[in-house]
């Protein structure tokens, strides 16, 4: 529902956008004709072709101006968006590659220096979507323990994992993807191996 709000009001604003634009060039024609009431037809149709031509050059510029402009910030998101999840996937397979879990203190240094770019380029929704993030990673963290049981475990993981897909489909909205289906199952059929060990962590995703 919030998503086809979202789509209604962008309409509506793109429609008041056209409409403004075709109000204000024809005011703008109306008043150059009127200049030219007497004046030869020729010279009048000349001269109100002119006016049209650079309007529409000047409008031009405007658009690739802004669509230059979109792509930049398009361009710069969606690398600060793809650190994060080198990171996450980095964090996670860690330690079935070196043998041991990552230090919490290198994971928070990481963190610190994404969270300088997600602040400045991130939208609204993706800033949200990483705290929800960050507090789930946090109570993961504390059920890590070996006195933790495997339940407990798996549940504060697949919560992390929940909030990593919520991230990704806000972050997937942001750069344009704006009806994503991405989902917790999606993601733990990327990131998990198919097998016994992790049958249980897909069950709760």
């Amino acid at each position: 529902m919030a998503r086809f709000l979202s789509f209604i009001f962008k309409l509506l604003g793109v429609t008041s956008a056209v409409y403004l634009v075709y109000l204000t060039l024809f005011t703008l024609f109306e008043g150059v004709k009127n200049l030219y009431d007497g004046v030869d037809g020729t010279v009048r149709a000349a001269s109100i072709t002119a006016f049209v031509t650079v309007v529409t050059f000047l409008i031009g510029k405007l658009w690739e101006q802004s669509r230059d402009r979109k792509a930049k910030i398009n361009s710069e998101k969606i690398a600060v968006y793809k650190r994060f999840f080198d990171f996450y996937f980095d964090m996670f397979s860690y330690e079935k590659i070196h043998g041991k879990p990552k230090e919490p203190g290198d994971i928070l240094r990481e963190l610190v220096e994404f969270q300088k770019d997600l602040v400045f380029w991130g939208s609204d929704q993706v800033l949200r979507a990483f705290l929800g993030f960050k507090d789930e990673l946090a109570i993961f963290t504390e059920k890590r323990p070996n006195d933790a049981s495997n339940d407990e475990t798996q549940l504060a993981l697949a919560r992390v994992m929940k909030s990593v897909a919520a991230l990704l489909v806000a972050m997937r909205r942001d750069i344009g993807y704006s009806f994503t289906a991405f989902n917790a199952k999606d993601l733990g059929r990327l990131q998990l191996a198919d097998d016994e060990e992790n049958k249980q962590l897909m069950k709760y995703l």
